[in-house]
């Protein structure tokens, strides 16, 4: 129970954070790779994949499905990062065949990757 309570927190916090830096800098996505490469925990994948889709505009889906398939990986952190994929396709345009990619290997169901405008 603690031990989800604190990952969430840290998680929240780490995501508040990173969004309120410079803004698609590319010196920040340096040092969040870096840091988050070098720590190589759950957690740091988290905030650098969640800075990576909002700054780059690109879930790297090969990535987040190889890293989650790996020992120590726990269900909550998996549910964080299909919830970071779901709301980044409620706010960015997805195309069919990357709606099919992530589907298909995260088990999302399409429903749930509609863009906010088409759900109105």
């Amino acid at each position: 129970m603690f031990v989800t309570y604190y990952l969430t927190n840290t998680y929240r916090i780490s995501i508040l954070i990173s969004r309120k830096l410079a803004l698609g800098s590319n010196k920040l996505k340096e040092i969040i790779q870096k840091v988050c490469d070098n720590e190589n925990t759950p957690a740091s994948f988290l905030v650098k994949h969640g800075i990576l889709m909002w700054y780059n505009k690109n879930p790297q889906i090969d990535s987040i499905v190889k890293k989650i398939d790996e020992y120590g990986f726990s269900e909550i952190a998996k549910k964080i990062i299909r919830f970071e994929i779901v709301n980044y396709a409620s706010m960015h345009s997805i195309s069919f065949r990357e709606k099919q990619k992530i589907m298909n290997k995260l088990g999302i169901p399409s429903v749930k990757l509609k863009k906010q405008a088409d759900k109105n």
